[in-house]
């Protein structure tokens, strides 16, 4: 399958096939299942596109009509109308939808597209439920890490934080083979020293060890 631009720009070919080659070293040391997803971003984010058109349509018609007279009220209408379709299609690039999104909204959002992954990946359904996700959005610049119900036994929700911090110290530089590498190698670590009758349990590999490109933007 051919990758989108954006894709090659996050990792090129060869760094695909070293994180990948880390997933399966992971699954093999571990016995655990790794799902790794890095989407363009998690949601189209409507809301955000309307917030941004009705901002940039009426500051903008303000400072026209403050500085400039319109011999006829039609064509004030007419300007408004011009403005409005403008934001709406300034609003679809990220840098400045991203003007009109707030932390708490892509935290939902990026943590609500994770869930929706593990459960349609069916991540959950892999043998003594120990599978995992770990998702990259690009756009939201933001991680999650899901873990199956067997591993929530023994790794707390500041490991997993502390798996995040890591990745995001790289991600800030752009240096996301840097970042995923890292945050494998921490997983296998904790689970090495949490879980280690893991490795003894692992019959066979379950799910695909490839990287889940998507854009949900």
């Amino acid at each position: 399958m051919q990758k989108n631009k954006w894709q090659n720009q996050i990792l090129n070919e060869e760094a695909v096939k070293r994180v990948e080659n880390k997933i399966v070293e992971l699954e093999k040391v571990c016995g655990v299942e790794l799902v790794l997803s890095i989407v363009k971003a998690s949601d189209p984010y409507p809301a955000a596109i309307l917030r941004f058109t009705i901002l940039f349509s009426l500051s903008l018609a303000f400072l026209i009509t403050y500085f400039f007279s319109f011999e006829h009220d039609t064509y004030i209408v007419f300007l408004q109308i011009f403005l409005i379709i403008l934001g709406i299609y300034l609003a679809k690039f990220p840098k400045l939808k991203k003007c009109a999104l707030s932390e708490t909204e892509t935290k939902r959002e990026v943590k609500e597209k994770a869930t929706e992954l593990f459960a349609k990946l069916k991540v959950s359904d892999t043998k003594n439920r120990i599978g995992c996700l770990l998702l990259l959005s690009i756009e939201e610049r933001r991680i999650e890490l899901i873990i199956d119900s067997y591993l929530q036994e023994k790794m707390s929700p500041e490991i997993l934080s502390a798996i995040i911090k890591e990745m995001s110290v790289n991600f800030k530089h752009d240096q996301f083979e840097k970042g995923l590498i890292t945050a494998i190698t921490m997983l296998e670590t904790r689970i090495k020293e949490l879980f280690p009758e893991l490795h003894q349990t692992k019959e066979f590999n379950e799910m695909k060890n490839t990287i889940i490109w998507g854009d949900f933007s």
